[in-house]
């Protein structure tokens, strides 16, 4: 198996349909599975999905969050890499393939993830990876931007340049957990 593709549904159930059927639209020329972890849904997700025999379909009975819902998704993972993908997002290419063959040939061995641009339905670029940023610059960010956005009903794509920024080089100090490529040999270390 190349890669696990790991995706946390709660209560999204069309959003989730969309996401997978993208999934097998695009992907081709690497082997893969969908896991889906369900947080408990209680839109008809698991009546649907649990009838879906593309994928593993995981169902827990509370809901776990985000990160150890994804940690549950890990542990039935078989592939080399992980793709970690929200539900919400759609794939508009083969993505899956094009992470496969970057990570495949990538020479740098500290390099352990990968991350996309993301865009919302209207091609507008979102919060796709970032820089660390200091304290007061963050405090900045969360107390004083992001209020007056929602004030003044101002767009936050705006704001997303404060986190977006161009690298040379494409190595950036994080990737949004939207969409996350990643070696397993790194969540086997480091979990």
């Amino acid at each position: 198996m190349d890669v696990s593709i790991i995706i946390v549904n709660y209560n999204t159930k069309e959003l989730t349909r969309n996401c997978i059927d993208s999934i097998f639209q695009y992907t081709r020329e690497v082997k893969f599975e969908i896991i889906l972890v369900d947080n408990a849904s209680t839109d008809g997700s698991k009546e649907y999905f649990e009838q879906d025999k593309r994928l593993k379909y995981i169902y827990s009975l509370e809901n776990l969050g985000f990160g150890r819902a994804n940690n549950l998704g890990y542990e039935y993972a078989k592939g080399k890499y992980l793709f970690l993908l929200n539900s919400d997002t759609q794939l508009l290419n083969n993505a899956v393939d094009l992470f496969y063959s970057i990570a495949e040939n990538e020479t740098d061995k500290s390099i352990g993830c990968w991350g996309t641009i993301l865009q919302d339905r209207l091609g507008n670029k979102g919060i796709s990876y970032g820089k660390f940023l200091s304290i007061w610059k963050d405090l900045y960010i969360q107390c004083f931007l992001w209020p007056f956005a929602y004030l003044t009903k101002q767009s936050i794509t705006k704001l997303s340049n404060m986190y977006n920024y161009d690298t040379p080089d494409g190595i950036v100090n994080y990737i949004s957990g939207a969409d996350i490529f990643l070696k397993k040999s790194i969540a086997d270390r480091f979990g």
